[in-house]
């Protein structure tokens, strides 16, 4: 019975691989609404992508002065130029339209992604079956996927990642002049998204210096590609000036600075961190291993564990042969760890989780997925126990993430915490405010008023105003606190409740809410503002 399945299915590859992709894509766009504003958004779009956009267009000395006082010249613009390039193809104007569009663009971008990620896997690990199943532990992956949908810096840096590890180890396998030319072009663009893309030809040029010394050393010309790598290192240039207009003013005073920054961004706030709130530059080494451990499904942190002891051994085995043919698995190792050493090395300033470091995220479930090689081993003569392990797996992580919806962005496993409210007492929630979306269509659904007088504790609250329709965005005013009707809590800076009298609704996840309604009285409005709720939109 078994063999006849696995048979069964072998014969149906193309249609199960084309039908995951279809069902994700579709299931994945009728949710898109569902998805608020993030803290970061409106930077983004205005600051970052309209400047750089405006720059390119114009070019005259008022966009350059724009330009170069921004103070987002150093985050990469190349995919908020491409999102401006769709604004203005479809001539949007009402904010609500704009920013579904943008979400619209960002999830497309990971779902591309995706759809490198099976290449990836399929070609490191030689099992279209695996890739797929890599590709199922992604997308059910709650942290990445809530996020695909509004940060517009983490995920499509994290997807050109993907799609630029594989051009790497295509280029590397076949040297020639177009796997190059893609490879620097993709990676040019990683690079522009996120300066920390730069790793990948860094890796290139390791493992250009690997095949040129097994080339000489054992007479294998095949591996000798000096043109070919040089072509890329022109190319690769070429494509990262012509995506980062701030380049164009002085290429390498400009990116110098912004690797300088990306080291020591200056962001010197605090973060809710193992109950205690901590300077972002203070912020002790294992911080960022364990936002990993605790907001990454249990079963993918055990796999992983097994497929880094399975490469280990490997290593130890025959070095010789690891150093020479083992590439895919080189790239692996050193993507995952690098960031995380050179980040913890350098006192490099992180905050919210670990987003700025999703990027690693494919690496690890690639080796997780060797974990999963390892475990079949295991079980060789007992495959069907394996097959209802992973079923269970996926089926957990599915009904896990549909419960979260649409707050999949706050998912953390049984190592954080018994549940939510004792989490809350420890790490940062909804730390992007996505969530005052629900809070605002709350107050908008139950008051009936023409004007509705808003006091926001986070500038979310007012940010997501922009992404309701115009003749509800209409009826709110943000008022001060002894004017307003109503206060939203976001809760970020603190995690006990508000000494407010009037609780209407709660955004819940478990047990904790993430973000709260109050309609005020005059008994609050005498004791006065609660303490960290000053607004920063004003």
């Amino acid at each position: 019975m078994y063999n006849k399945l696995i048979h069964l299915i072998e014969s149906k590859q193309k249609t199960i691989v084309i039908t995951f992709f279809a069902l994700f894509l579709v299931l994945s766009l009728s949710v898109l609404k569902d998805y608020g504003l993030n803290w970061d958004e409106e930077m983004q779009w205005k600051q970052n992508g309209e400047v750089a956009a405006t720059y390119i267009v114009k070019h005259d000395q008022t966009a350059r002065h724009d330009l170069i006082k921004s103070t987002e010249k150093y985050h990469g613009p190349a995919f908020e130029i491409v999102l401006i390039f769709f604004q203005k193809a479809f001539q949007l104007k009402d904010t609500r339209d704009v920013y579904l569009m943008r979400h619209l663009i960002t999830f497309l971008s990971f779902f591309i992604g995706v759809v490198f990620f099976y290449f990836l896997c399929k070609l490191v690990l030689k099992s279209w079956k695996l890739a797929l199943i890599g590709c199922i532990f992604l997308v059910l992956s709650p942290r990445i996927f809530g996020d695909s949908f509004h940060n517009t810096k983490d995920i499509p840096f994290l997807s050109f990642f993907i799609i630029s590890m594989y051009a790497l180890l295509r280029f590397h396998a076949q040297p020639g002049y177009k796997n190059a030319a893609v490879y620097a072009m993709v990676s040019a663009f990683a690079i522009d998204i996120r300066i920390l893309g730069i790793m990948l030809p860094a890796l290139s040029f390791l493992f250009f210096g690997i095949d040129s010394f097994y080339a000489q050393f054992y007479k294998k010309k095949e591996r000798f590609y000096v043109k070919k790598f040089l072509f890329y290192i022109i190319c690769l240039i070429t494509f990262t000036i012509l995506f980062w207009p701030i380049l164009w003013e002085g290429p390498v005073h400009h990116f110098l600075m912004a690797f300088k920054e990306m080291s020591q961004f200056p962001w010197n706030n605090k973060v809710l961190y193992q109950e205690i709130f901590i300077k972002t530059t203070e912020l002790p080494w294992h911080y960022l291993p364990v936002w990993i451990s605790i907001t990454t499904p249990i079963p993918y942190l055990l796999f992983f564990l097994m497929g880094l002891v399975f490469i280990i051994q490997q290593i130890f085995t025959n070095p010789i042969n690891f150093i020479f043919y083992k590439r895919e698995q080189q790239l692996l190792l050193l993507s995952f760890f690098l960031p995380l050493l050179t980040i913890i090395i350098l006192k490099s300033v992180v905050y919210d989780g670990w987003r700025h470091v999703f990027y690693i995220y494919p690496a690890f479930l690639v080796i997780a997925l060797y974990g999963l090689i390892f475990m079949y081993k295991f079980f060789k003569r007992k495959k069907e126990i394996l097959v209802l392990f992973l079923t269970l797996i996926i089926g957990t992580n599915l009904v896990i993430t549909l419960q979260l919806h649409p707050h999949e962005y706050v998912y953390f496993n049984a190592l954080a915490g018994r549940n939510m409210k004792e989490v809350k007492e420890q790490y940062e929630l909804d730390y992007y405010g996505v969530s005052s979306k629900e809070a605002l269509e709350f107050i908008l659904k139950n008051d009936t008023s023409s004007t509705i007088k808003i006091y926001p504790e986070r500038y979310p609250s007012y940010l997501n105003t922009l992404l309701l329709p115009k003749e509800q965005r209409d009826r709110i005013q943000m008022a001060g606190f002894y004017e307003a009707t109503y206060f939203i809590g976001q809760y970020r800076y603190r995690y006990e409740e508000y000494d407010l009298e009037n609780k209407l609704f709660s955004v819940m996840v478990g047990n904790a809410s993430i973000m709260s309604v109050f309609k005020l009285t005059d008994t609050d409005r005498r004791k006065g503002i609660p303490t960290s709720c000053l607004p920063e939109y004003q």
